[in-house]
């Protein structure tokens, strides 16, 4: 690799994406299957800042993967760059709002697009709280979600779908979240386990204290502490779904 402090910021498709926790360089692309790697341009931002994330995903308009880049800066809104696989240069986005930064975590990306937590400290008017970039067309767009979900013991459980390309909440379920874990505690959905379940990461006395990978069944209120030989006690999740591609061949072809 490029040095011991590259960090997973992003997953897609199967394939990795890391960069330095301290400078928008070096940023890859990896299968740690295949244990290749494609090093992406290198950025230089003419603007200061004090942190940074990045995001993969995949555009399906065009069979080719983006890289979206988030800078925390002391500006009214945050500062974005994307670039395609294949590109020799990042290009600028504009994007009203700020987001929420977690540490080293990533946008999500699901069915072509990225998203975002809208920090709703610096934007309170209104009920937008996720900001979605659709990759084909490279446009910011927001979700709402109605005000009156706001309870800290209930989990809501929303399924985005795309209609007619604008993007939309569809409620789903409400779990009860009233577990074993004390005030301290955060519970960070990782994915869900089929129907009936979630993979969950708990923090045990706040966002950056030690944590379980916990799988939790809402419908019976119930939960396990799933038990990983060498876990370390402080980590991150992250999806991943294996692949056998070599990231070289994505960078002209579509796949």
């Amino acid at each position: 690799m490029h040095g011991r402090y590259l960090s997973i910021m992003g997953s897609c498709n199967g394939f990795l994406c890391m960069a330095s926790e301290r400078s928008p360089n070096p940023a890859i692309i990896c299968n740690p299957i295949t244990r290749e790697q494609i090093c992406l341009p290198e950025s230089v931002p003419d603007f200061p800042f004090f942190d940074h994330h990045i995001g993969l995903g995949y555009d399906l308009s065009t069979k080719k993967y983006k890289v979206v880049r988030m800078y925390m800066d002391n500006s009214e809104f945050n500062r974005f760059q994307i670039i395609t696989l294949g590109e020799s240069s990042w290009r600028q986005l504009d994007a009203p709002y700020r987001v929420l930064f977690w540490g080293i975590v990533g946008p999500i990306y699901c069915e072509g697009a990225l998203y975002w937590i809208i920090d709703k400290v610096s934007h309170s008017v209104g009920n937008e709280y996720i900001l979605v970039l659709d990759l084909s067309d490279e446009e910011f767009r927001t979700i709402t979600i109605p005000s009156n979900i706001r309870m800290p013991r209930l989990m809501h459980v929303w399924r985005v779908i795309s209609n007619r390309g604008r993007n939309c909440m569809v409620h789903h379920y409400t779990c009860d979240m009233y577990v074993h874990w004390n005030v301290f505690s955060r519970p960070v959905l990782v994915s869900m386990l089929g129907e009936d379940s979630f993979l969950l990461e708990v923090s045990k006395f706040g966002l950056h204290w030690e944590r379980d990978l916990v799988q939790y069944f809402p419908q019976m209120r119930q939960y396990y502490n799933l038990k990983i030989d060498r876990l370390p006690t402080w980590f991150r999740s992250i999806c991943f779904s294996p692949n056998l591609i070599s990231p070289h061949s994505v960078l002209f072809h579509v796949v």
